[in-house]
């Protein structure tokens, strides 16, 4: 092999690397995964590295000569489901034996520079809200209210985006406008406090980057740190501007005196409604994430399978947060075998089921109200996150779970083979 072809072939896998981690791939299975392409390639001694958002590939020649290609990826806090489905197609042709270098790079770098158009991942996150503020309960004024304020927040996104703000900023840039709506919304009558309440639960839940705590807790398992504490970081700053951004609202929130006198009880929402409201939630959120209309029925069967666990384990004496860690163990054990069947990546379908059902909405709308009253909604706040991180624990046992006990076929879909070295 010339060291034009060696050059050829590490560029494709740099391009392939920086293309999963772009589109939501965890590094470990990025890891695996450039790892078995490098062997069918004729690679098998490629040296491979993957430092946070840095991929480095290099290859020894037999008489010494060193070649190697690095890049860093743009982003590593978004799942887009359609570029992931295009880079794994890539993965199959190129084990297969079927992929000429050149044309191939090509191609991933056309899918890397595709992008869902923001109007229609603006739409699916409006359609998400709308049905994850339905299970909340409350009534049509906060159903409505959560849509419209989604639907500001989803527009500060793409602007903050278009304009490279830094993430701490943007964060809390969607979070201000996205509350001040809800409590003007609330001053004038048009919605109730816990309605405003409900409306701004689901719009932070939705700011919170998810996928990244999946991927973050995936990477940790793996042995993957220093990935692991870059996800973490992201999430955290993520975070931060919620909470510079929250605190602004709510102390607005408190100076109108949009105090809530009523319970913090919800009604209860029948089962089969509860069922129906996270299958539509679950594609919701495919849309949101760029699926295609392969994606629609996969993401409203785990919605209905995730829901339909959560409400079994709550009919029990289960605390709600251990509830919906157990229901997203299962959750990651069928998304594994699922991922085998529609060659969708398995972080797509958990991600899924976990939106459609397990998200901590009503304990966030009660801390919200407990503030907005005048008191301290920290302990609903510590719930919920803690709620967060027992979803991605759930998730990552799950897969764990699933590659144990799947045949090998099931297994190639999460770990692809690595060569010892």
């Amino acid at each position: 092999m010339t060291d034009v072809e060696i050059h050829q072939r590490l560029e494709l896998l740099l391009g392939l690397g920086l293309g999963f981690l772009e589109s939501g791939q965890s590094t470990g299975q990025t890891s695996r995964t450039l790892a078995a392409c490098a062997e069918a390639l004729g690679l098998p001694d490629a040296q491979l590295d993957i430092l946070g958002s840095r991929v480095t590939v290099e290859h020894i020649s037999a008489d010494g000569a060193v070649s190697h290609a690095r890049g860093r990826a743009s982003s590593i806090d978004v799942i887009d489901s359609a570029r992931l489905r295009e880079l794994s197609r890539v993965v199959l042709e190129i084990e297969r034996g079927e992929a000429d270098p050149e044309r191939t790079t090509a191609r991933i770098e056309r899918i890397r520079a595709s992008r869902t158009p923001w109007w229609w991942s603006t739409a699916g996150l409006v359609m998400l809200a709308f049905f994850i503020s339905l299970q909340v309960g409350t009534g049509w004024d906060a159903w409505l209210t959560a849509a419209g304020v989604q639907l500001v927040s989803a527009t500060a996104a793409a602007l903050a985006g278009r304009f490279g703000m830094p993430r701490l900023f943007a964060a809390t840039l969607q979070t201000v406008l996205s509350g001040l709506v809800a409590i003007l919304l609330a001053d004038a009558g048009l919605v109730q406090p816990a309605g405003a309440a409900a409306a701004l639960a689901v719009a932070w839940l939705l700011i919170l980057p998810l996928p990244q705590l999946i991927e973050a807790i995936t990477d940790a398992v793996e042995g993957e740190y220093v990935a692991a504490l870059t996800r973490i970081a992201n999430v955290g700053i993520t975070a931060g501007g919620i909470v510079i951004g929250a605190s602004v609202v709510l102390y607005v929130g408190g100076a109108l005196d949009l105090a809530h006198s009523g319970a913090l009880e919800l009604p209860d929402m029948p089962w089969y409604l509860g069922l129906v409201f996270a299958a539509l939630g679950a594609i919701g959120n495919a849309i949101a994430n760029g699926g295609q209309a392969s994606l629609i029925l996969p993401a409203a069967m785990l919605g209905v399978v995730t829901s339909a666990s959560s409400q079994l384990l709550h009919l029990t004496d289960l605390h709600p947060g251990w509830a919906n860690s157990i229901a997203a163990v299962l959750l990651g054990f069928v998304a594994v075998f699922l991922a085998g069947w529609i060659k969708y990546p398995y972080q797509v379908l958990a991600l899924m089921g976990i939106t459609g059902a397990l998200l901590p909405g009503i304990t966030v709308f009660r801390g919200i109200l407990r503030e907005m009253s005048g008191s301290s909604g920290v302990e609903f706040f510590a719930q919920a996150g803690t709620t967060c991180v027992g979803l991605g624990v759930g998730v990552a046992f799950g897969v764990y779970f699933a590659v144990l006990t799947s045949a090998k076929r099931v297994r190639a879909q999460v770990a692809p083979p690595v060569r010892r070295r």
